[in-house]
């Protein structure tokens, strides 16, 4: 939340919004949807069989924080939106 808000900083946004851009931004999984399998395929390339089941769990692990943090998020944004945002003239 703190890189979030620094990131935004200067951006002429309100508190609101702001707090509105770290709620809306919190449930990406992108960067486990990406590296996970990246790690499970070295494993397999060039680890051992502890490194396959390590990667097979990261991958396991990875796909769970997707799905747990999608639906929260897309319902934080739907609660928030209306009362962080200002409504289009």
């Amino acid at each position: 939340m703190i890189v979030t808000t620094c990131s935004v900083l200067g951006s002429g946004f309100s508190r609101k919004e702001i707090i509105f851009v770290n709620i809306s931004w919190l449930p990406k999984a992108t960067i486990q949807a990406i590296l996970a399998p990246l790690a499970l395929n070295m494993a397999r390339q060039f680890g051992t069989k502890e490194d396959i089941e390590c990667g097979t769990r990261l991958v396991t692990i990875a796909v769970l924080s997707i799905l747990l943090t999608a639906p929260i998020g897309a319902i934080a944004i739907k609660l928030f939106g209306p009362r962080l945002l200002p409504r289009a003239k």
